[in-house]
């Protein structure tokens, strides 16, 4: 619970990976995947900055620190707040985390989903709000579709539709409503 900035279009300039930890809903296979997609991702677009905030309960190896270190357009930023990455974030990758936690910041979910048995819900495309990918092609022609296209928030309505609050207003929501249903036994 933190604050929502209000963005600001000249630092929405970043894609940001989210990385998963390697187990249940993604597996190896899944993350060593995607990390050849920000290299891929990296090597094709070179005007853009590309954001990797790993997992806390899955830290990169130094091999990879190291080699991205020499990668100019790419940051590991795992150890910065994670409102600072999301200030910066046009586009949010992953799998199944913080994707709609980057709506909230006016950031438009790349889900990359290459599994056979599963789709992103709530379903991203359907709804207007974002892209999804099933193959790296696919996720480098939606990355470069989204990458031309101009940034613009969010509307209120489909803000709305996602979030009744955020920032102190939820802590303030949360509060009213164990105040107002304090004697309610359904919540003892």
């Amino acid at each position: 619970m933190y604050e929502v900035s209000i963005p600001v279009p000249e630092k929405k300039n970043c894609v940001s990976f989210f990385l998963q930890s390697p187990n249940f809903l993604s597996d190896k296979n899944y993350f060593y995947s995607i990390l050849n997609l920000i290299n891929l991702a990296a090597q094709k677009f070179t005007d853009t900055t590309f954001l990797v905030r790993e997992h806390p309960e899955c830290k990169l190896g130094s091999d990879f620190c190291e080699r991205w270190a020499t990668i100019p357009n790419i940051e590991i930023v795992s150890d910065c707040p994670l409102q600072d990455v999301y200030v910066r974030t046009r586009i949010v990758v992953s799998h199944f985390s913080s994707l709609m936690e980057g709506v909230v910041h006016q950031s438009v979910p790349l889900v990359y989903d290459p599994t056979s048995d599963s789709r992103y819900y709530p379903d991203v495309e359907k709804l207007n709000i974002g892209r999804i990918a099933k193959t790296e092609e696919e996720f480098l022609s939606h990355l470069t579709d989204l990458l031309k296209s101009p940034w613009k928030p969010y509307s209120k309505e489909t803000m709305c539709q996602w979030f009744a609050a955020t920032d102190k207003t939820t802590l303030e929501n949360i509060a009213q409503f164990i105040e107002e249903n304090k004697n309610d036994a359904t919540y003892k």
